[in-house]
């Protein structure tokens, strides 16, 4: 049986307005960009890497991340990150996606091989905290993701969370998750520079 072959698909072309309209990717985090961290941890996984980003900004993060990573600008200013996802997945030639934001500087490997052992026998994967489920940090089947997408995008919804409707989503628990050695910390978002 052929191997699936993985995408790593990191969004990072937010309006930042938490962060005081910084750039969230490019930001420091004890001297590495938010966007370097994410990728290091997580490109192992995958046979490409794509790294979806606001207009005008490609030329910084290519100087940050260097040649083996795709970089690509949103074609619309502030269409969200299911118009990035869209824009991303068109660029993505593997048989499963795994979907982050460039803010997770704890983001680890051996979460999204959870997930991506999770994903056997359903479209998607993802963590939930709570009662909520976290679909921008996930495992995709591609073509099931793509279809999710462009459905909620012809039905002029932008929410990334409606993608849900249309995918059968296995939920990992927080219990799952730290049976496993996961800390659910590694999920937090750095939404402010001020933190550590």
């Amino acid at each position: 049986m052929r191997k699936e072959s993985r995408a790593l698909v990191v969004l990072s072309g937010g309006e930042s307005r938490r962060f005081g309209g910084k750039d969230k990717g490019l930001y420091l985090h004890r001297g590495v960009p938010l966007v370097k961290l994410v990728v290091d941890s997580l490109s192992p996984l995958a046979g490409e890497v794509i790294v979806q980003v606001a207009q005008g900004k490609a030329e910084e993060y290519r100087q940050v991340l260097g040649g083996t990573v795709i970089v690509q600008e949103d074609s619309s200013r502030f269409g969200g990150p299911l118009s990035g996802l869209s824009e991303a997945l068109r660029s993505a030639g593997s048989d499963i996606i795994l979907l982050t934001p460039c803010d997770l500087p704890e983001v680890r490997a051996d979460l999204f091989e959870l997930l991506i052992s999770r994903l056997v026998g359903h479209d998607a994967a993802m963590p939930r905290i709570g009662d909520y489920p976290e679909p921008i940090t996930a495992a995709y089947r591609a073509d099931k993701l793509r279809t999710a997408v462009d459905a909620e995008l012809r039905a002029s919804r932008r929410k990334l969370s409606g993608i849900l409707r249309h995918l059968d989503a296995v939920l990992v628990s927080e219990s799952e998750l730290e049976e496993a050695g996961i800390s659910v910390g590694t999920l937090r978002s750095m939404n402010s520079p001020s933190l550590p």
